[in-house]
């Protein structure tokens, strides 16, 4: 541990949402952070992650939402023709 207690060497283990989450915080708040993470790639993992409102709300409050925020009636997926935006929207095989 150093030894000035204001400013920690923290290790977090795991580099997802909560993971990266936390290491921001704390390296905005002074801290030393080493991040760790067992897969050896990021990439899609199980069915994804969805974020609540109430989510949404945190995220911005911390200052990790700066990204552009767009309101729509109908998202279109334009990543091809097998999009699974567009099959959410207009179903199998249209």
């Amino acid at each position: 541990m150093s030894a000035d207690r204001s400013s920690l060497r923290v290790a977090i283990a795991g580099a997802g949402i909560g993971g990266m989450t936390l290491a921001a915080l704390l390296g905005r708040s002074g801290h030393e952070v080493i991040l760790v993470e067992k897969a050896t790639a990021f990439g899609e993992v199980g069915a994804g992650i969805q974020i609540s409102p109430n989510g949404a709300r945190v995220l911005a409050a911390i200052g990790l939402a700066d990204g552009p925020s767009i309101e729509a009636d109908v998202v279109i997926g334009a990543d091809g023709i097998h999009s699974p935006v567009r099959t959410t929207v207009f179903g199998p095989g249209r």
